[in-house]
């Protein structure tokens, strides 16, 4: 996890500045509402492994895989739209 995190460190803003490029007139809002929803997400997951977590890591790992495998699904999602 501390070598994901720190790869993701480096690559978040990189994607988030250049996703903002073709819109500078939007800059701001686009920024607020990618914040906002990574720390809902965070929110949640927190909130989700606080709940069931007790005396084994597995929730934390299930949680992991869940948001992995919505990651994935929404990119799925929107290849189409990216192309454009």
């Amino acid at each position: 996890m501390t070598l994901y995190l720190a790869g993701m460190g480096f690559v978040l803003p990189q994607t988030q500045a250049s996703a903002l490029t073709p819109f500078p007139d939007r800059a701001g809002t686009a920024s607020s509402l990618m914040g906002f929803t990574q720390q809902s997400c965070a929110a949640i997951a927190a909130a989700a492994i606080g709940a069931f977590l007790g005396r084994s890591a597995w929730p934390v790992a299930g949680t992991l895989a869940a948001m992995g495998l919505l990651a994935l699904a929404i990119w799925a999602a929107t290849r189409g739209v990216r192309r454009i």
